[in-house]
């Protein structure tokens, strides 16, 4: 399953330096980050794009206080998340 995670944040630097400190959680959660970035006209407008392995793996994410406090203290404005589960049809990493 794919979701998509649309919120502000302060920095990309510290977010991924976050996600690079809690990556055993991550892959335990069967997530793959697909796409992480900012916006080019605004850097606090941040779009993650993740695929799970399982919708429990999905749960789990949503379930971890922990982890949302990290999110937090890396400067992730959990309030303005906007989580957008994905249609199942997709296409991933075309180069054609």
């Amino acid at each position: 399953m794919i979701i998509k995670i649309e919120e502000n944040i302060k920095s990309l630097s510290s977010w991924m330096n976050m996600v690079k400190a809690n990556a055993e959680k991550i892959k335990g959660f069967g997530a793959t980050i697909i796409f992480a970035g900012v916006s080019k006209e605004d850097p606090t407008k941040f779009t993650v794009i993740v695929k799970y392995a399982t919708m429990e793996g999905f749960e789990a994410f949503k379930n971890d206080k922990e982890l949302h406090a990290a999110r937090a203290e890396a400067g992730v404005d959990l309030d303005s998340a906007k989580v957008t589960p994905m249609h199942e049809d997709f296409m991933e990493n075309f180069s054609g």
